[in-house]
């Protein structure tokens, strides 16, 4: 029978060879890197609310959480002096047609252009209204104005930079022909947007004045120089030679495949 001694010595020399294994095993084993959740869009549970959901997707380049901002009857107009617009049944375009614009500009580009590296939107301050349409109950339908709408948009190949006003109408979710893809049903805590009319069309940045009515031009503003009043122009000076001032809608159509817009520069005022 063993002595004690070497009792001893073999109960150590196992514990030695189970640390031994113990600490084998460990370093065949990765730590698991847990991986921060997707930040999510803003709850559109206001009429601004749906608007800084529109805002949101674009900034973060969301085409995913970009179908459900809008109603499924939801129309984009053109404004009446920009050409692109005549491309489009009734100066209009349709959901299905934004959503597939979205997909191309914030996620994969399109047949001519690559998509987006970042967007910069600034709806400036918004004006809820009653909705001026016939027939549309304030207490479901608003319409909302902003004093400046100001967009960045930055390619690999260039900078657009949009600037003018828009009219945003939202309808409430017990109201809205609400789309069968975004989850949701009859819910009067959601706002959705169902019209957009575009105001970028040639327009000089500016401010609207108090009275709502007049467009006063933004002192300090040149071509070339992104506006103040997107995020502090964090872009900085702009190459005039990649720079490129535009409209929504020659936006909209230029991710459009096959593009309605031909390759070429349209300047604010003209």
């Amino acid at each position: 029978m063993p002595s004690v001694g070497v009792w001893a010595r073999r109960c150590r020399a196992f514990v030695a060879w189970a640390s031994l294994g113990l600490a084998l095993a460990g370093c065949g084993k990765k730590n698991k890197v847990t991986e921060p959740p997707p930040e999510s869009a803003p709850k559109a549970d206001s009429p601004q609310n749906a608007v800084a959901k529109l805002e949101w997707c674009w900034e973060h380049l969301r085409a995913d959480s970009y179908r459900e901002v809008f109603t499924s009857d939801f129309k984009f107009a053109f404004h009446p002096t920009d050409p692109i617009g005549g491309n489009f049944s009734n100066r209009e375009m349709d959901r299905g047609l934004e959503l597939e614009i979205a997909s191309h500009l914030f996620s994969v580009g399109s047949l001519t252009q690559p998509k987006a590296a970042t967007i910069s939107v600034d709806f400036g301050t918004l004006t809820v209204l009653p909705d001026s349409r016939p027939g549309k109950n304030p207490t479901w339908h608003k319409e909302l104005v902003p004093d400046l709408l100001q967009v960045r948009i930055d390619t690999i190949n260039q900078t657009f930079i949009i600037s003018g006003t828009a009219r945003i109408f939202v309808t409430r979710g017990d109201s809205a022909a609400v789309p069968g893809d975004i989850g949701i049903g009859v819910d009067e805590t959601v706002w959705l947007v169902d019209r957009w009319e575009d105001n970028t069309a040639g327009v000089t940045p500016a401010r609207l004045d108090g009275a709502g009515a007049e467009l006063v031009p933004l002192h300090g503003w040149s071509p070339g120089i992104a506006p103040d009043a997107i995020h502090g122009n964090r872009g900085g000076p702009l190459d005039p030679d990649d720079t490129q001032e535009t409209t929504l809608g020659y936006i909209k159509s230029l991710y459009r495949d096959p593009p309605l817009a031909p390759i070429t520069r349209i300047a604010p005022g003209r």
